[in-house]
């Protein structure tokens, strides 16, 4: 374990799968802030 990579705050993010969670509106699509939170 000592050559252990510590994954940044982005790579820890970034793997987060929310294609389920998107919503559109206004032909743009975005991620609800209240469940970004709450995750």
């Amino acid at each position: 374990m000592a050559n252990a990579k510590k994954k940044s705050v982005f790579e820890t993010l970034n793997a987060i799968n929310v294609n389920g969670r998107t919503e559109t509106k206004n032909g743009l699509t975005y991620l609800s802030w209240a469940w970004a939170w709450a995750t």
